[in-house]
């Protein structure tokens, strides 16, 4: 679905490349925030909305960072499992170490 918006520039600028940069500007703006939210409600993934914005990984991170954005979205579920998994690797690790010794 496309849609069309439209934007007023004040009289003193109509015709003139500050025009130009105000909309340039605007476009922008629009198009950073929809990816955004777009991110934030789950819809498109963070390389996605990285690559749409011409941005790498890292820059797409401090962007969201800079919205207060949380790059990770996770459930108590999620968060729970994902704790497990780190302290298992964390105990592999210790295990392997312990036996280099």
């Amino acid at each position: 679905m496309s849609k069309v918006v439209k934007f007023s520039v004040p009289k003193e600028v109509e015709g003139t490349a500050v025009e130009e940069d105000y909309l340039s500007a605007a476009q922008q703006v629009l198009k950073e925030q929809t990816v955004l939210r777009l991110f934030e409600q789950g819809k498109i993934s963070a390389g996605y909305a990285a690559q749409v914005l011409d941005l790498d990984c890292y820059e797409f991170l401090d962007l969201l960072n800079r919205q207060g954005i949380p790059s990770l979205n996770l459930s108590d579920e999620e968060f729970k499992h994902e704790l497990q998994a780190v302290a298992e690797v964390s105990k592999k690790i210790s295990i392997k170490k312990k036996r280099q010794r």
